[in-house]
């Protein structure tokens, strides 16, 4: 008996029995074109959906072989394929009975292009992994609606995702050549010596305050000055110019509703590449950029902030500082010095959201308050440090406070949402108008700058989390996550863009945790095995089963997941085991 006819035959004969006898369908089934897998029922019409793969031959699907010969053109091809089950999953398919039943649903791609496992390009096939509403009346089985679903409706899906028509497959291929040139022009940021370039005509506003999609035809584009401008090379659309920001201390200044904000948010996406069309696809950052400001509430576990916090009231550590309930400064202090400690070396600071007492003193506050009854040391005392000794360099919104100007190295002005270069006239204020304090950090702090104490990973507190068998993940935003009796919340993460990235930390931490023993290990150590473990075994591998809801993180954005843990897993040591 064909497996199509075997699959129909079984639903039919499960019409109006219990929900949980569903698990009978369970296992592979080759479909005409294509080989279904079912590896997961749920047991539940109100539960998690089942989950599915398709497996289809590349050929099938018209996927030329020059195209899928490296990692940049197998992630635009899967972004391609991804971008079309998401719609076609979305209008064909209808809710039938109780629950979610009779949905096919799939990762919705976010406007950023993510490496995910909902779209697999392996040698050969593409690998389409779904979520399946499995329909039910009450708790019991519509078998005969299931057939129609699995056979006819995920069939029509997968059919129109994969058979393109001529201008789609010249739409494919230019969505490889973008996503090439993209990573050509981030190749050349270290070259020309740049935290970041923004293409003239790039259109940065976005449609809402809650919405990443593009504002549309009001949205003014961006253009550069001549002084501010730098023209760089793509092997497929040829030389693209626009605004350079330089390795160094640049600072976006202007008055309120200009745009800088806008800005710095659009340099901060540009850390990933974004689909054509969004306004920002050429927009292209470090890719180790982060940033940071001040988050009242949040965890600090055993971290030196000594070299900007010192003498708190009450005799309190800063050395090995801890907190359940930092303030606006001390929060912001151990940001900078966590993305340090992961050697990052871009930070981009936007006034608005930074606690200004870290920020800097004026010399009226200063002849107010004495230095020696002021714990903060501010950044602006440092910030000249961290970038002449240490290569870390500044993109800052700065639109009430002059206190950087002094070190600035390049002075962006938004007026009436045009970019102007404000450097000369800022050099003129500073000439014409000095700081009349400014000091410098002591010896002592550039020692604590230079060798901080070293954090190592407590796995014993989290041993009883590992092992407990209700383990699970739940997210539906990209900034809040609950795993088992733990919620973390991810809202000063910037960067990080969608739900199955969140979901992907998490199983990343589960895997650290099941190849650790209880001994301490370092820190850095940790994050390097994430890193070594995902290069060597790919992102599905995270995850124990199939699953389509995983999507690539950066290392420095899973060290500050973990940072704001709230259970007691840090602890300063000088040990340096390896992880095995």
């Amino acid at each position: 008996m064909l497996a199509k006819q075997r699959l129909a035959e079984t639903l039919r004969g499960l019409h109006r029995k219990g929900y949980k006898n569903y698990h009978q369908i369970k296992g592979t089934f080759e479909l005409d074109f294509m080989t279904l897998y079912i590896d997961h029922v749920q047991g539940d019409p109100f539960a998690e959906p089942s989950a599915i793969r398709v497996g289809v031959a590349q050929t099938y699907c018209q996927i030329h072989p020059s195209l899928v010969t490296n990692p940049t053109q197998r992630l635009a091809v899967a972004d391609f394929f991804l971008r079309r089950l998401a719609h076609y999953a979305a209008c064909d398919s209808k809710a039938i009975g109780s629950g979610k039943g009779g949905l096919v649903t799939v990762q919705i791609p976010s406007q950023a292009i993510l490496e995910t496992t909902a779209v697999l390009i392996l040698k050969n096939q593409v690998e389409f992994r779904l979520q399946v509403g499995l329909p039910a009346d009450g708790r019991r089985i519509l078998g005969h609606e299931a057939a129609r679903l699995l056979l006819e409706t995920l069939t029509s899906i997968i059919t129109k995702t994969c058979q393109i028509n001529t201008s789609e497959e010249a739409e494919l291929a230019d969505h490889v050549r973008y996503l090439e040139d993209y990573m050509a022009l981030r190749n050349q940021l270290k070259t020309h010596g740049l935290s970041a370039f923004v293409a003239d005509g790039s259109r940065l506003a976005r449609n809402s305050g809650d919405s990443d999609l593009p504002l549309g035809d009001s949205c003014i584009p961006s253009m550069s000055p001549s002084s501010l401008a730098m023209t760089l090379e793509r092997p497929h659309r040829g030389p693209l110019r626009g605004l350079a920001i330089k390795k160094g201390i640049c600072l976006i200044v202007g008055g309120g509703y200009h745009g800088k904000s806008t800005l710095l948010n659009a340099i901060s996406a540009g850390v990933y590449p974004h689909i054509p069309g969004d306004g920002r696809e050429w927009v292209i950052t470090d890719p180790e950029a982060t940033q940071i400001q001040a988050e009242d509430g949040r965890s600090i576990q055993s971290l030196s902030i000594a070299p900007f916090l010192d003498h708190l009231p009450g005799q309190q550590s800063t050395m090995c500082f801890s907190t359940s309930n930092a303030s606006g400064s001390s929060s912001q202090a151990a940001s900078l010095r966590e993305a340090l400690e992961v050697d990052v070396r871009t930070i981009l600071i936007d006034e608005d959201n930074a606690a200004s007492n870290f920020m800097g003193r004026d010399a009226r506050m200063q002849a107010l308050i004495a230095n020696d009854l002021e714990p903060i040391t501010p950044l602006s005392e440092f910030i000249h440090t961290l970038q002449a000794d240490f290569n870390v360099s500044f993109v800052m919104v700065m639109g009430a406070s002059s206190l950087f100007f002094e070190v600035a190295t390049q002075v962006i002005a938004l007026v009436d949402y045009q970019i102007q270069d404000y450097s000369e006239k800022c050099q003129t204020v500073v000439d014409t108008m000095p700081r009349s304090t400014q000091s410098a950090p002591t010896r002592e702090q550039r020692q604590q700058l230079i060798h901080p104490s070293r954090r190592s990973f407590k796995t014993e507190s989290l041993a009883t989390f590992s092992q407990d068998k209700r383990w699970s993940i739940k997210t539906h935003d990209p900034q809040q996550l609950r795993f088992g009796r733990i919620h973390i919340d991810l809202q000063a993460l910037h960067h990080i863009r969608h739900p199955d990235q969140t979901r992907a930390m998490a199983w990343a931490l589960k895997r650290l945790l099941d190849h650790l023993d209880r001994e301490n290990r370092p820190f850095t150590d940790c994050l390097q095995f994430i890193k070594e473990y995902l290069q060597s075994q790919g992102l599905q591998a995270l995850c124990p089963h199939p699953s389509g809801r995983l999507a690539g993180f950066r290392i420095c954005d899973l060290a500050a997941f973990l940072n704001r843990l709230r259970i007691p897993c840090f602890v300063q040591t000088e040990n340096h085991e390896e992880i095995d």
